[in-house]
């Protein structure tokens, strides 16, 4: 899923737009707009944090992405 597709389906869950310092709409990255899209949809706002090591919620839409190996690049 593309980040504009994220975008259309958290406005349809009503999740509201974040904006920047100057009021510009802002850009989530993938996991903090798919939590949020949890948390308007009453679920558990887990999506690649490390409660997904001991997840057992297999009809999860988001399950597969969460489970993937992703690196995260530090400075």
């Amino acid at each position: 899923m593309n980040q504009q597709q994220l975008q259309r389906m958290a406005r349809a869950a009503g999740v509201p737009e974040q904006l920047s310092r100057d009021g510009v709409p802002g850009i989530r990255s993938e996991p903090q707009l798919i939590r949020a899209i949890q948390r308007a949809q009453g679920l558990e706002d887990c999506f690649r944090t490390d409660r997904r090591y001991t997840c057992k919620n297999l009809e999860c839409p988001w399950r597969g992405d969460c489970m993937r190996l992703v690196a995260h690049w530090q400075a």
